[in-house]
């Protein structure tokens, strides 16, 4: 059994062709997928968004001594010039992010405000740190809060959806065999819909339900099911040591537990990135985009693991697991 796996969805148009270059058996599909933290449409438009790009500059200029007593203090000016300009910053030595998908301006905020919180002379005591944090988080709120009922969000997102359904289409024609949980950023739209999931021929959405694969149990945990640890220990006590398969989008503390399943393997959304174990299961993740993963399964044993990625000057690249 060949299985594709995909989570995180940075940007769907590749997932096509990894679709049809792997011609799979099975399609799991790990959260994060009509939404995620540094999807497309959220982490690069907001360069070609005027009103967002003010603001961050404007936040910017108006802690600029505080900031300069950091190591930003000797490119602010280039990264506001550069927001100003609508010009975003890639492989920039000094914003220190490796590829375009973690090229967000909330991001960036986030970092050199974080810079900020290690700054003793100006973090004299826990009530300041605390004020400074809330004063951040309430900005950066407000720039989402506008962001989201704009046009340029709205429309990016919903092409994003439209692609994630025409992809379970696609992948359902092929394989029959598609399977979803839900992630955290999904449960923020009710554009994540399992009646409409379900009602696509060869599509299922699985968190909390345990199905057969072929000739493997697979189980599927959303996010829910393991943030709530209350939904998380009654399906670990009715089906501990049932699964053969794990699909899930799950936090690095609930990770132990998930392994108290005993699978022969897991597939996990939301973090991570390559096969590692956790008290003796195996665990595959594709989170750090846009990577995809295969592995080929006989008789119980995995035979074969690959990463995929897509290099902007080398295409479409191979990498064993």
């Amino acid at each position: 059994m060949k299985i594709l796996f995909i989570s995180d969805v940075y940007s769907w148009e590749k997932s096509f062709e990894v679709l049809e270059k792997e011609s799979p058996d099975v399609v799991l599909l790990g959260g994060d997928l009509v939404s995620d933290g540094a999807t497309e449409f959220k982490s690069l438009v907001p360069f070609n968004y005027q009103e967002y790009r003010v603001k961050v500059a404007s936040y910017l200029r108006k802690h600029q001594n505080e900031i300069e007593k950091t190591r930003w203090g000797i490119v602010l000016n280039r990264i506001i010039t550069r927001i100003q300009k609508g010009e975003p910053f890639y492989d920039d030595v000094y914003y220190h992010f490796k590829d375009d998908a973690t090229n967000s301006l909330n991001v960036l905020l986030n970092r050199i405000f974080h810079d900020l919180d290690k700054h003793e002379s100006l973090m004299k005591n826990t009530a300041e740190l605390k004020k400074w944090r809330n004063k951040l988080q309430d900005f950066l709120d407000g720039l989402t809060k506008s962001f989201r009922s704009s046009d340029y969000f709205n429309k990016g997102f919903q092409m994003h959806v439209e692609l994630f359904y025409e992809f379970l289409e696609t992948a359902g024609r092929k394989t029959n065999q598609v399977y979803t949980v839900m992630g955290n950023h999904d449960k923020q739209f009710e554009e994540y819909d399992a009646s409409r999931i379900n009602s696509i021929p060869g599509c299922n959405e699985i968190s909390g339900t345990l199905v057969d694969v072929n000739s493997y149990k697979l189980l599927g945990l959303g996010y829910d099911e393991t943030h709530y640890l209350r939904k998380l220990k009654p399906l670990l006590k009715e089906y501990s040591g049932s699964p053969d398969l794990i699909l899930t989008h799950a936090e690095d503390k609930r990770l132990s537990l998930i392994s108290d399943f005993k699978p022969k393997i897991v597939l996990r959304g939301h973090w991570g990135s390559g096969r590692y174990v956790v008290n003796d299961t195996m665990f595959i993740s594709s989170a750090i985009f846009p990577r995809y993963a295969t592995l080929k399964i006989e008789n119980d044993e995995v035979k074969s693991i690959h990463f995929y990625k897509f290099d902007s000057n080398k295409g479409y690249i191979s990498e064993k697991g």
